[in-house]
């Protein structure tokens, strides 16, 4: 670790020059940008307040918004719909406080740490900031279909390019960072030029408190690939209410310009393996499948929500043939007071990059419309916030069977999340016989997702058996990180339509790892 050295010292310097602090001289200063017509309006960002789409709520929307901002009682511009967070029609300061709440000068997790989403207005990729000349490459890639490029600034004085992020810390905080990062043979880094991992620890009213640099790559590491990087930051000191998140090229004068690719950016609190259990507090195993699994509950959770139980009566397994096969439920239990619960179990160890498998028994169309049965990964990430889900900070993709709510919809979906957003989801109809073997899958790959669907065992899949498929390569892939597979069985609303018991029936999971 450096402290405090000459280099990474021109990165606190420009960093308090670009300080994104929400003042009380907003209105002033910003009521120079007007709101424009907007007879092609867009749907509004994620979170609304985001204006310019860039995956962040920054100074860039505050001008806007002040722009927008009529008062109570004053209808707002179209093009200023999507401020009017309370939907009463005018741009107020109630709407402004919901504004105050989403503003970017701290976020709660790493956004598009795989920098898989384009940025606007300057910034190469969605969620980051950035110093000097950075793009996006193929050349070099770890995860999905880009990576960061950055190229150290030609300068008389060491200089620093770089992508940054400000998060969310307290004082004694500690962190767990990682990155994939690499150099080409044909510009690799040379000298004393390096790449970095930077942490500075801010106050509240944005003052530097202290900083940390990490070298995380430099002339001795091997050329042409990716190489995996793993930091212990922390503790913050006293008075820390922010950090600086930088990951960029510290370049020396003495040599001519180095390029390096940033991939797969990981910055979670050291416990964040022990947050998958929180839903699982009763501490049920279950063995099925070759595997050992974790049962969901006791108690009121997502999806849903639902009240989960753990109960043998509700999940259990079953050996016929000398096979065994897994039961779920969604039933009122009269031997407890006549409450509805649904179940759900995940694997114990997050398996990868690979082939996951299920096979189900009977009928998956003849649910009420509003129970859902779903195999699904899913990785419960540092915090749980809507306003991040403009890319899928937790690792979700799904293979469902419901109408959700809906009696005409078709029963099956793929999905991947954020599924709200064109191309991440595919709906097909089927239909199913008592006592069919059916298979469902999706094989995760690095760069994709491929969903299937057929009539059989997990030996089957044919042209000939195909009930549906669909591929996605969008951004979204879900990251190498630590997702596990998940199977459920729920409801929506209070309890199924019908007021009857639902039973499923599943016959093997398979899991096949990626060459």
């Amino acid at each position: 670790m450096r402290r405090q050295d000459a280099g990474t010292a021109i990165y606190v310097r420009r960093a308090e020059a670009r300080g994104t602090r929400l003042a009380l001289t907003i209105v002033s200063a910003f009521l120079c940008f007007a709101c424009t017509d907007r007879a092609d309006a867009q749907p509004c960002g994620h979170p609304t307040q985001d204006q310019d789409y860039d995956g962040d709520v920054d100074h860039t929307d505050a001008r806007r918004f002040v722009a927008c901002m009529t008062g109570p009682q004053v209808s707002a511009e179209m093009a200023c719909s999507c401020l009017d967070d309370d939907t009463d029609s005018d741009v107020d300061l109630l709407d402004f406080a919901r504004f105050q709440n989403v503003f970017a000068w701290s976020l709660c997790q790493l956004a598009n740490p795989s920098f898989e989403h384009a940025g606007q207005r300057g910034n190469a990729f969605a969620g980051w900031y950035q110093l000097g000349t950075v793009s996006d490459s193929s050349d070099m890639v770890s995860h999905g279909h880009v990576a960061a490029k950055v190229r150290g600034p030609s300068s008389v004085n060491w200089d620093v390019s770089g992508v940054w992020q400000r998060l969310a810390a307290g004082p004694g905080d500690r962190w767990s960072a990682s990155v994939r990062v690499g150099h080409r043979s044909t510009n690799r880094l040379s000298a004393e030029t390096r790449a970095i991992l930077n942490v500075e620890w801010h106050a509240d009213d944005g003052t530097l408190i202290d900083y940390d640099s990490y070298t995380i790559a430099d002339a001795g590491t091997p050329v042409d690939t990716m190489v995996p990087v793993s930091i212990d930051v922390g503790p913050a000191p006293a008075g820390t209410q922010a950090m600086h998140l930088l990951l960029g090229v510290l370049q020396s004068p003495e040599v001519a310009p180095s390029e390096v690719f940033l991939d797969s950016v990981g910055f979670s609190p050291p416990d964040l393996l022990e947050r998958q259990w929180e839903d699982f507090p009763g501490g049920r195993c279950i063995d099925f499948s070759g595997r050992r699994w974790r049962v969901k509950g006791p108690g009121y959770y997502g999806p849903g929500p639902n009240n989960y139980s753990d109960c043998d009566r509700h999940v259990w397994v079953d050996w016929v043939d000398g096979n065994d096969r897994l039961h779920l439920t969604v039933r009122r239990d009269e031997e407890d007071a006549g409450l509805w619960y649904s179940t759900e179990i995940t694997a114990d160890d997050p398996l990868g990059y690979g082939d996951y498998v299920i096979t189900t028994v009977g009928r998956l169309d003849a649910w009420d419309p509003n129970v859902v049965f779903g195999m699904f990964l899913w990785e419960y990430s540092v915090c749980y916030d809507p306003a991040t889900f403009w890319w899928n900070p937790n690792n979700e993709i799904d293979i469902e069977f419901s109408r959700f709510g809906e009696p005409q919809n078709d029963v099956g979906q793929f999905a991947v999340k954020p599924d709200d957003f064109p191309g991440h989801k595919s709906r097909f109809p089927a239909t199913f016989r008592e006592g069919e073997l059916t298979s469902h899958a999706f094989r995760w790959l690095p760069d994709r997702v491929e969903f299937r669907s057929w009539r059989g065992g997990p030996d089957d899949e044919a042209s000939d058996t195909l009930i549906h498929a669909w591929t996605y390569a969008g951004p979204d892939v879900p990251r190498a990180e630590h997702p596990r597979v998940h199977i459920n069985f729920w409801h929506l609303g209070d309890w199924p339509w019908s007021g009857t018991d639902h039973y499923i029936l599943i016959d093997e999971f398979r899991f096949l790892p990626a060459p």
